[in-house]
């Protein structure tokens, strides 16, 4: 099996996005929260893929929401669980997909990346991610480069 090319611009876009987002914009536990109380122009709270739909509006589409919580998006490719999302959009393999984005599982993908816990606020995870993409370049993520 040959190594996986990171798409990093894309995940670089998502890293400056999530830089600029106010924490109480964010949601790390959960993909997409129509909450009608969460401060925001949308009226959402959402993680690292739940705002894809605003950072990637031609690839990317908000679920159906409604008043209970939506833990899918989807994308084009018809892609539903977040972290097939990321893999589409990223070009990063399932698994490593799946421990990058989702809470307390970081250290699966690599034991030195920093840990992000649930209650972790935007820039907090986009320096995760900028450590992602710099052990990606180090040759240190199996199945990456």
């Amino acid at each position: 099996m040959s190594d996986q090319e990171v798409n990093r611009p894309k995940l670089q876009k998502l890293i400056d996005f999530l830089r600029k987002l106010e924490p109480k914009k964010f949601d790390f536990n959960r993909v997409w929260n129509p909450d009608e109380n969460a401060e925001g122009g949308c009226g959402t709270c959402g993680c690292a893929i739940g705002w894809c739909p605003t950072v990637f509006p031609d690839e990317v589409s908000p679920p159906n929401v409604s008043k209970r919580v939506q833990n899918v998006t989807h994308i084009e490719s018809g892609k539903r669980d977040y972290s097939e999302v990321a893999e589409a959009l990223f070009n990063i393999e399932g698994y490593t997909a799946h421990n990058l984005f989702t809470p307390r599982r970081q250290d699966i993908v690599h034991p030195d990346l920093q840990y992000v816990s649930a209650a972790a606020t935007p820039q907090r995870v986009a320096d995760m991610l900028t450590q992602f993409l710099e052990l990606v370049e180090q040759g240190e993520i199996k199945g990456h480069k």
